[in-house]
């Protein structure tokens, strides 16, 4: 197309973005941002977007866009969002999987952190490759990426990639988390999140797609939250849950089938033994039902730090919080300082 006056186009959604107002009238968020530590509000209009993002130039007159399939993108999605954010309850269906994965892979790759992400392996490979004293006109290119080029580079590898991390995606375990009554979901500029609790063996990482352990996060509303977990997860929940009863009924037996009485001390210490593992029972048949049947699981106090403290780690720059709620930012970034944009890929 030709050149046109520059739209401000968005890299998280509206739609999202309309689920943290703070101005419902206006459409206006409040927002913190992680380099000067300053807080404000602003419409949506202005969030989380840039002007021409999912443009490039073809030549000096004309540009490529990306945004009217970002925008179908966004038309087939919002039907299943819409309908998990009023029901509040997963079906579990296929067609369901399938699409919410397409929700998280599209959010995933068409952000500014993620561009900044492509942006610094062509950088990394440029240094690999001039370290080892290669020339040409090739690695000079990958050398002096303009903006525009880095634009293309971006959308191109968005196009053919989506598909395989829509499908990696929707074959994981899908949980709704729900923020307790006084506490909000942070909405980050870059925010899908991955975790894993599972040891790094010091090979490749534990942070991946498609590795064991995996905890894919990403928030659908200031009270909902939405988790896409790696299989393995609900697997070693039940498997779990099975040796923390069966390990019950021996205690339990022992002591009634003891011929000598528990002593008032003894008694004291199986009391509380049995129930530790009666509330670890409890969490875990709580976490097994709500997947089962789709419905949230209401966070702690604690896990909302943690998924909070997620979103402005994995920030490039702004949060978004309905209640204006930053303490938590202020303290990560004074504590960690300002960087973030997720995880980086490195070349060896």
């Amino acid at each position: 197309m030709a050149r046109q006056a520059a739209q401000n186009q968005h890299y998280v959604p509206k739609f999202i973005l309309r689920k943290f107002l703070a101005n419902k009238g206006k459409e206006r968020v409040n927002v913190f941002q992680k380099s000067t530590g300053k807080e404000f509000q602003t419409s949506i209009a202005n969030a989380m977007a840039e002007r021409r993002f999912n443009e490039f130039l073809i030549d000096e007159d004309y540009y490529a866009s990306f945004e009217d399939i970002a925008c179908r993108v966004e038309d087939a999605v919002l039907p299943v969002y819409e309908a998990l954010v009023k029901k509040q309850q997963l079906t579990g269906s296929s067609e369901e999987n399938a699409m919410l994965g397409v929700f998280f892979a599209f959010q995933m790759l068409r952000t500014r952190a993620y561009r900044d992400n492509i942006k610094n392996i062509l950088q990394q490979f440029h240094g690999k490759f001039e370290g080892m004293g290669f020339e040409g006109a090739e690695i000079d290119e990958m050398g002096a990426q303009t903006e525009s080029d880095v634009a293309r580079n971006h959308l191109q590898f968005l196009r053919h990639s989506i598909e395989d991390f829509s499908a990696t995606i929707g074959e994981k375990d899908f949980v709704l988390l729900q923020a307790p009554k006084d506490r909000s979901f942070y909405l980050s500029d870059n925010p899908v999140t991955l975790h894993n609790d599972e040891k790094w063996n010091g090979f490749g990482g534990n942070i991946g797609l498609s590795v064991k352990g995996i905890q894919i996060h990403v928030p659908l509303t200031s009270r909902f939250m939405l988790a896409a977990f790696c299989p393995s997860i609900l697997k070693s929940y039940k498997a779990d849950f099975e040796d923390k009863s069966a390990m019950m009924c021996r205690l339990q037996a022992n002591a009634t089938l003891s011929a000598v009485p528990l002593v008032s001390q003894r008694k004291q210490e199986f009391d509380v033994e049995m129930d530790g593992l009666k509330v670890g029972l409890a969490k875990i048949e709580n976490f097994i039902s709500a997947t089962s049947a789709g419905t949230p699981l209401i966070a702690t106090p604690e896990d909302m730090d943690f998924y909070n403290s997620m979103q402005v780690a994995n920030a490039r720059e702004f949060i978004v919080c309905e209640r204006g709620d930053f303490d938590l930012a202020q303290r990560y970034v004074k504590k960690h300082g300002a960087t973030g944009g997720g995880w980086r890929m490195k070349v060896g």
